[in-house]
């Protein structure tokens, strides 16, 4: 009586399913997919950011210390979107990918994005030395502000403003880059970039690859 030897017969199926499984990994799509999703991560961080960035610019503070808590509240919101992107920058810099064109812009997004976050991280130093100037000027008595120290105080809020600014700058630039390279991969990838105010609901590209867009 002769037995059917079923178990390499399915060992040989399980490898060659996992084999199929790994090739489709490696197709331009699924890295363009696995690229894109974690880029998606960063914006709609940024998205939340900015929408809360937009609340704390509509309070109206009546007093220093409530303008320093305000400063030091928004301080805390950018140290939050820092960390968050650095995990998005440690997920892209772990990515393996094998197409060349995505590795380069894997590579130039992870750049822009760190100088990006370096902009954020020195804003948040500048907007703590904001917060320490306000609350000394709340802790001053009418009486005891000298014309001195009214120079110093307007001395340190000026060179906390200009700190501000010149770290807004270079997020901006970088901020600039980083949109600019998303774009790129969605062409690359045979998508279309959702225009302003526009419906996203469509795919363009002579692959006919639909799904997510990075932003």
């Amino acid at each position: 009586m002769h037995r059917t030897h079923r178990r390499p017969a399915l060992l040989a199926a399980t490898a060659a399913i996992a084999l199929f499984a790994s090739a489709c990994g490696n197709t331009k799509a699924a890295q363009c997919e696995k690229l894109i999703d974690a880029i998606n991560e960063g914006v709609a961080l940024a998205e939340d950011f900015e929408q809360k960035n937009k609340e704390f610019f509509a309070s109206q503070p009546q007093n220093p210390t409530e303008a320093a808590k305000v400063v030091n509240d928004a301080a805390g919101v950018v140290d939050t979107l820092v960390a968050d992107l650095k995990n998005v920058g440690s997920e892209l810099s772990e990515m393996e990918l094998k197409d060349e064109q995505l590795v380069q812009y894997r590579d130039d997004y992870s750049k822009n994005l760190t100088e990006f976050s370096g902009g954020l991280e020195k804003g948040t130093s500048a907007l703590r030395d904001m917060g320490t100037i306000l609350t000394s000027i709340s802790d001053v008595k009418p009486g005891d502000i000298t014309q001195d120290k009214a120079k110093q105080l307007t001395d340190d809020i000026r060179a906390a403003e200009s700190n501000i600014q010149a770290a807004g700058k270079t997020s901006q630039t970088a901020g600039n880059e980083v949109d600019k390279i998303a774009k790129e991969i969605n062409t690359y990838c045979g998508r279309e970039t959702p225009a302003e105010g526009g419906d996203d609901g469509e795919s363009g590209g002579d692959s006919g690859e639909g799904g997510d867009t990075a932003e």
